[in-house]
């Protein structure tokens, strides 16, 4: 009787090809899941330092819109004001009218002001008393002419301060001061501000966003 062997066809070959397959399947799609939800994160965290920092920059522009109004307040009212506008006739002012124009500088209601110069039509200066500012300091400064033909505009003036002589780059704000019942020579008007005037919209968008730049 003739036996027959019956070869016994071993599946542990087929069975690891299948799971080496399966565990390449497994490990891409989890390196392209990865990849994926890196590009969402990604996207996501980088529109939202997009709309953050949107947002600071218009706050901040809304700032300055605020504080350059509120100095150009400050300069019509020192336009109309009667010290003033006596400085800018042809005849000299009394003491007593300079003495007025002096308290109505020293006034001037702005915060971080740091130095003030006014220059009336006819060449005279009004500074603070520890200023040693004559015309000719002023006319090497260059600052007459920073206004240029704006006679009605007020200017914000970023550069470096030969005025004053600290060397430092500065934030000047400048106006003509007009006489409103005369066509005369205008006078002019130069506020410097410290450093701190624009620390302080810094900080006020800080608090309003709860975070730091």
């Amino acid at each position: 009787m003739m036996k027959f062997k019956i070869k016994k066809i071993s599946t542990y070959g087929i069975q690891n090809r299948f799971f080496k397959y399966v565990m390449i399947i497994l490990a891409a799609s989890f390196l392209l899941s990865s990849i994926c939800i890196g590009v969402i994160v990604s996207k996501n965290t980088k529109q939202s330092v997009i709309d953050k920092y949107g947002y600071i920059n218009e706050k901040i522009m809304l700032s300055l819109e605020g504080k350059y109004e509120k100095t150009n307040d400050i300069m019509e009212k020192c336009i109309i004001n009667n010290d003033f506008q006596r400085s800018l006739l042809y005849s000299e002012m009394t003491l007593l009218e300079k003495e007025g124009l002096y308290r109505e500088l020293s006034n001037i209601n702005i915060s971080n002001l740091d130095e003030y110069l006014y220059i009336d039509n006819k060449d005279n200066i009004y500074t603070k008393t520890y200023q040693k500012l004559d015309i000719r300091t002023f006319r090497e400064s260059n600052f007459s002419k920073l206004l240029g033909d704006d006679y009605s505009k007020t200017k914000w003036i970023w550069k470096e301060d030969t005025l004053f002589n600290t060397k430092k780059n500065s934030l000047f704000i400048g106006h003509y001061i007009r006489n409103m019942n005369f066509y005369h020579k205008p006078g002019m008007l130069f506020l410097k501000m410290n450093d701190q005037f624009f620390e302080d919209i810094l900080e006020t968008v800080k608090e309003e966003k709860g975070t730091y730049l």
